[in-house]
């Protein structure tokens, strides 16, 4: 019975050290401030390669590239706008360029969509591509920070 007793004692002494300790230095709170789910969209291009197509004295090269657009956050996306465009300024002076809108549907957390492209020029000069996702910022993302990109060769 004595051994009994002196385990309840030792088990209130316990207890009682953890209901009195208060010692500001431990901190069991996350370091981070909470985030809400929300969706973060990124654009990454990279170029696939530049054939050189030219034959008797004209110069033409295609340029294969690809945009992917992903969602990195934590929760799906909503159906956004995307706009990808190039250019070329040729060493002459001229150049030429396009751009287009086009909807990205909802994606959920980690998927992507992959945009193969190719531009023909016909000059020596830098030629660029640049994409944008959710381009009117109707989106809540987790960062706003990554939604450009921006590739450019010379050729």
């Amino acid at each position: 019975m004595k051994s009994w007793l002196m385990i309840v004692v030792l088990v209130l002494v316990v207890a009682s050290a953890f209901l009195f300790f208060n010692d500001s230095s431990v901190n069991l709170a996350p370091s981070k401030p909470y985030r809400a789910g929300l969706p973060d969209l990124t654009v990454n291009i990279s170029i696939n390669n530049v054939l050189n197509n030219s034959f008797n004295g004209s110069v033409q090269f295609l340029v294969n590239y690809t945009i992917v657009y992903k969602n990195i956050g934590n929760v799906a996306s909503t159906n956004v706008t995307a706009m990808s465009g190039n250019s070329m300024n040729c060493i002459g002076g001229w150049g030429s360029g396009g751009a287009g809108t086009f909807p990205i549907p909802a994606l959920s957390p980690n998927q992507a969509i992959v945009s193969q492209s190719s531009s023909m020029v016909n000059c020596h000069g830098n030629w660029s591509a640049s994409a944008t996702v959710d381009y009117t910022n109707v989106l809540t993302e987790l960062s706003e920070t990554n939604n450009n990109a921006n590739v450019a060769i010379s050729i």
